[in-house]
């Protein structure tokens, strides 16, 4: 990948598909409420930046870092009604700066279109200086979304040219990472514009930071029992205010948003243990779901196959590589 100016375009075939969303992540998915994930991703690099771009046809939640050791600015371009970055409403044309190491929390909605480049702070002041454009000082002292979006003048050419990629509609002029370093300059002169002030929305407000706490509880906690008023009292409301908060947020019920988790947990064990010992029921109820025949009724509806599909698929792309290699 690195090196290479072109575009690489993929379909989005499976959920994990998208735990590469942004080059060269390793990020958590969740599949949430709705149709299964479809769409594409595209890549790529030149000049010490790697550009990754997806269109989302699902709603899915990703959490995680996209980078550890640069930099990563991503762009929502056509923005799915209902989406959220750190459990904040976002929308097109809505910036976003992930620090290395800092953690990804997005909820994406049907119909997403972005954009992102990732490359290191020193990369970042050099294209900036190119472009004779002074950085707010802030922009890579935490990361958060800019409290303005980018203008729609700026945004629509922009959005349309990226849609193109996704469509297989690539120009001579978008083979080369033009695109990438065109959304690129837009960003920095985006932050070079306006007065100094910090990247915000970071923390969430309202019902979604009672959503926030209760799914910190939720993670810490999955493998246990989680009754309604328990989760209620972690998050610091009432049952009912935190019900109201989830499909506001989320678009799900708790009991939902927790079974959701633990079924992606089921399937990640599958994945990574094909060739274990433990039964099915076995990792079932590792993850607090103790009913089989349901389980693998809600497993189905979710990921489009049954948790032997699953295990069975493992082994045999995993026998496929060993022959490979």
């Amino acid at each position: 990948m690195q090196g290479s100016r072109c575009w690489h375009r993929f379909d989005i075939r499976q959920m994990e598909d998208l735990a590469n969303s942004v080059f060269g992540a390793d990020l958590e998915v969740i599949q949430m409420a709705g149709p299964r994930v479809r769409g594409s991703l595209a890549f790529a690099a030149g000049d010490g930046v790697t550009f990754s771009s997806g269109l989302i046809q699902g709603n899915v939640a990703v959490s995680g870092p996209l980078s550890h050791d640069a930099i990563t600015i991503g762009v929502g371009l056509r923005v799915g009604p209902g989406s959220r970055q750190w459990l904040n409403a976002v929308g097109n044309g809505d910036v976003g700066v992930y620090l290395p190491g800092d953690e990804q929390d997005g909820l994406f909605m049907r119909g997403t279109l972005y954009i992102a480049a990732t490359l290191s702070a020193r990369r970042l002041e050099e294209e900036a200086a190119r472009e004779g454009l002074v950085l707010e000082p802030t922009m890579t002292l935490r990361s958060g979304l800019h409290r303005k979006p980018i203008s729609p003048r700026v945004l629509t050419p922009l959005s349309c040219r990226v849609a193109g990629l996704h469509a297989n509609r690539i120009t001579r002029r978008d083979r080369a990472s033009e695109i990438g370093f065109v959304m690129l300059r837009s960003v920095l002169a985006h932050y070079a514009r306006l007065p100094p002030s910090e990247n915000g929305r970071h923390d969430p407000l309202g019902r979604a930071r009672i959503v926030g706490r209760a799914r910190g509880y939720i993670r810490e906690n999955l493998a246990r029992p989680i009754p309604l008023e328990t989760l209620a009292a972690a998050a610091d409301t009432s049952q009912r205010s935190l019900a109201r908060a989830f499909v506001e947020v989320l678009g799900d019920t708790p009991a939902n948003y927790v079974r959701r988790l633990r079924l992606h947990r089921i399937r990640h064990d599958l994945a990574h243990e094909s060739r274990s010992r433990r039964t099915v029921a076995d990792i079932a109820e590792k993850w607090g779901i103790g009913e089989p025949g349901r389980m693998s009724g809600w497993y189905r509806e979710l990921f489009g196959e049954l948790p032997t599909e699953t295990r069975f698929r493992m082994q045999r792309e995993n026998h496929m590589r060993k022959h490979l290699l």
